[in-house]
């Protein structure tokens, strides 16, 4: 993939990728005739002193740029294959699911979920903003008392409608979308990374090889590719689970919270024994219990399992 192919102007990707200002000479000419992928290359360590000489960078800002430049095209350990823009977020490919980028239904789907995960945020959002005697918080105040075991008058209620608003706001702006591995029985995931931004030391932060203190952060929101198929060929929990389009905007959501809010899943997922067995202090950090309140909001009633025929074909 170009360059040119990802952003408008050189200045668009270092506003996107500040470790891409070390290139200080004649950014223009890598903007204009080279891509990604032919970048990347040079700046393995055999070809290091050239870089540095060639754009007047120090190692320093070149590792970190390498670390960015192979996280934005996808190359290097568990990472994806291929990149593209699609409106208002980043799809990652895996080779394996290469093909799908061209096939229209797919990539239809993609958006249509991700889209639908952004509405149960806002009808989540909204909900708790609503006139007491509304429909949405009624509904609202059932499904936190149900996945959250809490009330209006608990002490978590305001956390959680703040974390609610950080995923919403999350999931609006641009972010990466990415296939999970094909390894796993996971229908999504979010893996934590170090941050290319040189950060004071503290408990926080990581000394990674570069010798930069960086921060853990969450990275991309990884999804089985599969559920994005017509009909969807989920590969989690193993083949034959046909998901309904709610729920795969649940996942993402779910997933979200993981990426903004770093929620866990210590109480378990909507389908087994310990999520309704679970503590309220414990629920509090569960990615499940956002995703199904906000799910349970934007249809209208209570989800209280996978039987809901809502949940799953």
């Amino acid at each position: 993939m170009r360059i040119t192919e990802l952003c408008a102007n050189w200045q668009e990707l270092m506003d996107l990728y500040p470790s891409f200002k070390c290139l200080r000479a004649n950014p223009s000419r890598i903007f204009t005739e080279g891509s990604l992928k032919a970048l990347y290359p040079a700046l393995n360590s055999t070809e290091l002193g050239t870089v540095m000489a060639l754009f007047g960078s120090t190692a320093q800002e070149v590792a970190t740029l390498r670390h960015d430049l192979a996280t934005l095209i996808g190359v290097g350990k568990g990472s994806n294959g291929l990149t593209a823009q699609m409106p208002s977020f980043v799809a990652k490919f895996s080779f394996d699911h290469v093909a799908w980028m061209n096939d229209p239904m797919f990539i239809s789907k993609m958006c249509t979920c991700v889209n639908h995960a952004r509405a149960l945020g806002t009808a989540v959002v909204n909900a708790f903003s609503a006139q007491t005697d509304s429909i949405d918080y009624r509904v609202l105040c059932e499904a936190m008392k149900f996945h959250f075991l809490v009330g209006p008058d608990d002490d978590t209620w305001d956390d959680i409608r703040q974390r609610m608003i950080i995923t919403r706001t999350g999931l609006a702006g641009s972010f990466r979308l990415a296939a999970t591995a094909k390894d796993t029985d996971f229908a999504g995931y979010v893996n934590t990374k170090a941050a290319s931004t040189n950060f004071p030391q503290s408990p926080n932060t990581i000394s990674w090889r570069d010798g930069y203190n960086r921060e853990l952060v969450s990275g991309s929101i990884h999804i089985d590719y599969g559920l994005f198929k017509t009909p969807p060929i989920a590969t989690a929990r193993g083949t034959g689970y046909l998901l309904k389009q709610l729920t795969i905007a649940a996942i993402i959501f779910h997933e979200a919270t993981h990426r903004w809010v770093q929620t866990d899943d210590d109480s378990g997922y909507l389908w087994e024994a310990p999520y309704h067995r679970a503590y309220p202090d414990v629920r509090l950090n569960n990615a499940d219990c956002y995703a199904w309140v906000a799910a349970s909001v934007w249809l209208g009633r209570v989800i209280k399992s996978e039987t809901d025929p809502e949940v799953m074909m």
